[in-house]
């Protein structure tokens, strides 16, 4: 927790502008108590429309300053945990994504979408914008079991030239933890050097790109902890064998059900 002194008007100010935001904050006064001895708390419950929501009365908060100064408690950012992360860059293949993060979670599987950007709002390869649900510095690597790789175009060569995921990628490989890629993406984890004892698959048109071990045209494809699979329309299966991996078979089998998938 980081405990900053800041000047009472400046901290009054920022109090406000956070109450109006939703933000969680402590602010601590400390009273230099005067003659007629102000009363903070009394100034914000008379105030509380005016300065609370807008500081429409800056008058009365600059004589309240003056007789007091404050410390604010301001969180430590916390990583976010889940237990599956999917990336987004910008020209990812929108429905590649969702497929995945909607069958995760009805498997009650934690999955989040990662934005790679420096904006929580990632537009894909169709012009389609989804909000993420964390950046990339804030989600927790350390807590996550699988890494999940939509396709498109550009979304895949900006997967690749992001080198903290990149790193990821790696060190979840290497650990034996699972990463997954359709579509385009599996050239991302070629790329790498993941693939070069692996059986996989892809998008047709990028097999030749491909260092593995076989190349399989399948829907999907499962060797050890890396799973791939060939594009939009096999997203349901590529999706099953992530939930078949991070749970079990029956409930990759319960949601396809549910779905009413006729694979």
């Amino acid at each position: 927790m980081e405990c900053r002194q800041e000047s009472a008007l400046a901290i009054l100010t920022k109090a406000v502008r956070l109450h109006c935001t939703g933000a969680v904050f402590v602010v601590v006064f400390s009273f230099k108590m005067c003659k007629n001895k102000i009363n903070m708390m009394q100034v914000l419950k008379e105030d509380n429309y005016g300065v609370i929501h807008g500081i429409s009365r800056k008058s009365r908060i600059k004589q309240v300053s003056k007789q007091i100064t404050c410390s604010v408690l301001i969180p430590e950012k916390r990583k976010i945990m889940a237990k599956a992360l999917i990336f987004l860059a910008t020209g990812y293949e929108e429905v590649e994504m969702l497929t995945v993060v909607d069958m995760l979670r009805r498997a009650g599987i934690d999955i989040d979408m990662v934005s790679v950007t420096k904006d929580p709002e990632v537009t894909g390869s169709h012009n389609i914008t989804i909000k993420a649900d964390v950046l990339f510095e804030d989600a927790d690597l350390d807590q996550a079991q699988a890494l999940i790789l939509p396709g498109g175009i550009p979304g895949t060569p900006n997967l690749k030239a992001y080198a903290p995921l990149c790193e990821a990628l790696k060190t979840f490989a290497k650990e034996g933890k699972l990463v997954a890629a359709v579509c385009a993406a599996p050239t991302v984890l070629s790329e790498l050097g993941i693939l070069k004892d692996k059986k996989a698959t892809s998008y047709p048109s990028f097999e030749g790109k491909l260092d593995c071990a076989e190349y399989l045209q399948q829907p999907y494809v499962v060797d050890d902890n890396v799973i791939t699979s060939r594009g939009m329309g096999t997203c349901i299966e590529f999706a099953g064998a992530i939930i078949a991996a991070l749970k079990d078979d029956e409930t990759a089998k319960q949601v396809k059900d549910a779905i009413v998938y006729q694979g």
